[in-house]
């Protein structure tokens, strides 16, 4: 799966022209996806993605910020 990341983030770095920023801020989003999905189950599903989802509220993010990991996450998905 890293191999995969790296090819994506090299992707939206070049082709979006991400400041470093933004870049490493994607890498950590998609990491943190990474984890808790390897947590709960080894194959990516819909009912995974919605207890992340869940668990990002209940930790007390704001709605853009989850809205943000989203969309992070449909992109990379999206990617593949």
């Amino acid at each position: 799966m890293q191999k995969l990341l790296s090819d994506f983030l090299d992707h939206v770095l070049i082709e979006k022209g991400l400041s470093k920023n933004t870049w490493r801020a994607y890498g950590s989003d998609l990491d943190q996806w990474f984890n808790f999905q390897a947590e709960h189950s080894k194959v990516p599903s819909k009912s995974v993605a919605t207890l992340y989802l869940q668990g990002l509220h209940e930790a007390g993010l704001a709605t853009s910020s989850i809205s943000r990991k989203l969309t992070r996450l449909r992109m990379f998905y999206r990617f593949l």
